[in-house]
């Protein structure tokens, strides 16, 4: 697996949830992963602390301009990619910094064809606001986390939406349908 999406984004934490993987994915994780941060969090003490986590660390901007078109040509053929398809975090009110409601950015559908071939694994989050809320300085530790893991091949996904013609259309069943996937399959806390 290369591909990992991590819907329900609530905290700049949700690398714990590494501790569901095997140790040998762990290692390779170690000299090939790759995931975006927005620039705003990576200028916060926290996000100057995810440099840490990867060889790769993309910075990006909120809009779909350079930073956007590097990153993706960035990846490689031996990348692994942990993405958070919603491009923003839940706020504990449900809602994003905007208040606005959460939906799945258009921009995963850039990513996939790069995966063509594989398997990609969907972490469902429970959410992690009780561990560190958006906004909080520090996590509070040994809390209970829970997380649902599905493993889809990413060949067949897309071609579960092959017979939507229209690029636009066809873009945002796929964005539903990882919104859909999210309410059903996300743990409740």
């Amino acid at each position: 697996m290369r591909l990992i999406l991590i819907v329900n984004h609530t905290s700049l934490v949700e690398f714990v949830f590494a501790t569901v993987m095997p140790n040998k994915f762990l290692w390779r994780m170690a000299r090939r992963l790759v995931f975006p941060v927005a620039d705003s969090s990576l200028k916060k003490p926290q996000g100057k602390m995810l440099k840490f986590f990867a060889p790769r660390v993309a910075s990006l901007s909120r809009k779909r301009d350079d930073t956007w078109h590097h990153f993706v040509d960035q990846l490689e053929s031996d990348s692994i990619l942990i993405f958070m398809p919603e491009g923003r975090m839940k706020r504990p009110n449900g809602l994003d910094k905007d208040g606005k409601p959460m939906t799945v950015k258009a921009g995963i559908c850039d990513l996939l064809p790069k995966f063509s071939g594989e398997n990609m694994i969907i972490a469902y989050s429970g959410g992690l606001h009780h561990v560190m809320a958006p906004g909080q300085s520090f996590p509070r530790p040994f809390r209970r986390l829970s997380v649902n893991l599905e493993c889809v091949n990413v060949d067949e996904y897309l071609a579960s939406f092959a017979d939507i013609q229209d690029d636009r259309a066809r873009r945002r069943a796929i964005c539903q349908d990882l919104e859909n996937r999210r309410d059903k399959y996300c743990p409740e806390r």
